[in-house]
């Protein structure tokens, strides 16, 4: 009799069994399966090796038995088409590094409470297994905050639905919440720690805490258990300026390992890591190879030589270290954040996080690439063959014809979300007929006003109410615009006794560091009523329209389909690209094009915002992200055109601006 062929049962069994066993991913039947089939037949799943545990003394760390120098990178997987980290991995290996070091955006994996994502684009145990494949360990930063200049420093937006709210403290709703997260999150990874012959060798407590001046003494104890209650057994770190050291207000978590993060000087900053620190080994935890960019100025940019003079000087005290960023990526969508320190007002940044990086935005080598080969090979440690990619270089495609099609904003209105309240509210906090709030995107108000007599109007309050940049509009005529912190006040003229007054608040990124202000009550939008007087004698009406415009992907679908012909108003311009061949990345330039503000969405996915005002021109839209056929491309410009565009430019460079002329 010939044998009894499996059960589709006992199959699954086999195959969650040789899935744990081989890759530390824990199966479970109601997602897992999936990933795990993945793994096990994919080209990389089974070159797996086994990773020794991290272990130190005051002069060295150890991977094992011999001495070994942490050589890593940061390379953020949520901020790269997945399609390519084992390209972006792999030239980070080929650059002698033997490390790679991730945070994980908590906004982005648990974006309404208790609804979580770790799949797709935001599959974090994908990235952390191919990693493994190219033999590098993994150093991983899950927060809850990362700064990073991510919105909000990857705090979820809907935490402000708890107007008592304290972040990044021991107040009870919101360690709630991570330790929901934390539930989710180290489950997941918990078998990839070196322990169980996995890449992760090091995880880090919060971020840079000690430089917070909103501190609760005993929040990173209160972290550190959390992480620990949930699996995680390898050494716990957190990373500093070193300045926070002589402070003593400042809070540091006592039992972890201490690294240090800086851009120069490296000698002022190892003497004083080692002088506070000295059972443990030097480790510079951000060594900055260049820096972010915001609207209004130019690119920050370092200098190559110089940046290869501080490296080599970290290497001569024979100090481990991790480049932030090794390469940048892109804060895809509206997944930007800010900053009002150093400034003295709010200023959003830029989509590409570029960051003058070793790896530019699209993945080219740049000369500190370079930099860190040399540097590594005079100091005697091995440095492979450049990774030659099989990624083809950025195209540009022919310019588009404009004759797809308008969707005007104020059609969009008639299929969002929408709630009459009595007076504004912030958009986090609206509760609209299906859905509580948004995190992202735009907010539409809009109010009837009756006057004595035509005349001026006045609208005040707007320094203390308004959160976000906003356009005013009468009878949804486009009347001014202004940026929060800007002015208290805006005079408008209506010649009508009645009229409808909007105000169209952007979210531009909600600030992710600040060490003045502190990081609670982040609102977006307009936080209660503003005044409206002047010489009309005007009075707006108890009631007030406010629009969801989050610009989801299910609302971008809906728009693609209603287009007409163009109108001269804020809204949605459509185009399509039509390809017989491979997709190829490309770089879309709206501003060349003509728009002035708003975003690009391309098949339903926000490539993020652009903005005359500069530095950056162009939007990197990724080959795997288009394909054979048509492809559709919206922008959205919140200025009314006076003509309609005539084409839509790509590039087959990225267009980021110039040299700041001022230091960073």
């Amino acid at each position: 009799m010939a044998p009894r062929p499996l059960s589709i049962l006992k199959l699954l069994g086999v195959l969650a069994l040789f899935s744990l066993l081989y890759t530390g991913y824990t199966f479970n039947l109601k997602k897992g399966f999936k990933s795990s089939i993945l793994l096990l037949f994919s080209n990389t799943s089974l070159s797996f090796r086994r990773r020794p545990s991290l272990s130190y003394d005051s002069k060295n760390f150890y991977l094992g038995e011999e001495p070994t120098q942490l050589l890593s990178g940061s390379v953020h997987y949520f901020r790269i088409p997945k399609k390519y980290w084992y390209d972006r991995l792999a030239k980070l290996k080929s650059a002698g590094l033997n490390g790679v070091t991730t945070y994980v955006p908590w906004n982005l994996h648990e974006p309404e409470p208790g609804e979580f994502s770790f799949s797709g684009e935001l599959d974090i145990v994908h990235f952390i297994n191919i990693a493994r494949t190219l033999d590098l360990f993994v150093i991983l930063r899950p927060g809850p905050y990362i700064c990073s200049e991510w919105e909000w420093g990857g705090l979820p937006p809907w935490l402000l639905r708890d107007s008592f709210m304290k972040v990044r403290t021991n107040y009870s709703g919101y360690i709630t919440a991570v330790k929901r997260f934390f539930g989710q999150l180290i489950p997941l990874i918990k078998y990839q720690q070196s322990k169980y012959g996995g890449p992760i060798v090091a995880v880090q407590v919060e971020n840079e805490y000690g430089m917070y001046a909103g501190q609760d003494g005993a929040h990173l104890n209160t972290l550190a258990e959390l992480l620990k209650n949930e699996g995680i057994v390898e050494p716990l770190f957190t990373s500093d300026g070193s300045s926070v050291w002589d402070n003593e207000k400042n809070t540091i978590y006592e039992d972890g390992l201490k690294s240090v993060n800086f851009k120069s000087n490296p000698e002022k900053h190892l003497k004083s890591l080692r002088g506070h620190f000295p059972e443990q080994p030097l480790w510079v935890m951000e060594f900055w190879a260049g820096w972010f960019d915001w609207w209004g100025e130019g690119r920050n940019l370092f200098d190559n030589s110089d940046f290869q003079k501080n490296l080599d000087v970290i290497l001569d005290h024979k100090a481990s270290l991790n480049f932030y960023m090794f390469h940048g990526g892109t804060n895809f969508g509206f997944t930007n954040g800010g900053l009002t320190i150093a400034r003295g007002y709010y200023t959003a940044d830029v989509t590409s996080y570029d960051y003058d990086c070793p790896i530019s935005e699209a993945g080219d080598y740049g000369e500190k690439y370079y930099a860190i080969r040399k540097s590594l090979g005079s100091h005697g440690f091995h440095v492979p063959d450049v990774y030659r990619s099989t990624i083809t270089k950025a195209r540009s495609y022919k310019p588009l014809e404009y004759k797809d099609g308008f969707y005007s904003l104020w059609e969009m209105l008639h299929i969002v979300e929408n709630a009459t309240l009595k007076e504004p509210m912030p958009m986090e906090i609206i509760q609209y007929s299906n859905v509580i709030g948004q995190s992202f995107g735009y907010i539409f108000y809009e109010m009837s006003v009756d006057c004595e007599k035509s005349g001026d109007v006045v609208i005040s309050g707007l320094k203390t109410r308004l959160r976000g940049r906003a356009h005013f509009y009468l009878n949804r005529n486009e009347v001014a615009s202004m940026q929060q912190d800007s002015t208290s006040w805006e005079v408008l003229h209506s010649s009508e006794m009645s009229f409808d007054f909007g105000i169209l608040v952007e979210n531009p990124g909600r600030v992710n560091f600040d060490n003045v202000y502190g990081l609670d009550g982040q609102y977006k939008g307009l936080l209660g009523n503003v005044a409206i007087s002047g010489t009309a004698g005007c009075k707006a009406k108890p009631e007030v329209h406010a629009f969801r415009l989050d610009m989801n992907s299910t609302t971008i679908r809906q728009s693609t389909t209603r287009t007409s012909r163009w109108r001269n108003r804020p809204g949605f311009h459509k185009f399509t690209l039509h390809l017989r061949h491979e997709p190829h990345d490309t770089f879309i330039d709206p501003v060349s094009s003509g728009f002035k503000k708003g975003s690009v969405f391309v098949n339903g996915r926000n490539l993020g915002r652009y903005w005359q005002l500069g530095p950056q021109k162009t939007l990197y839209l990724p080959g795997p992200w288009l394909h054979s056929g048509a492809n559709e491309i919206m922008i959205f410009d919140e200025f009314p055109q006076e003509d309609p565009p005539s084409s839509l430019i790509f590039q087959d460079t990225a267009v980021l601006g110039p040299r700041n002329s001022k230091e960073p």
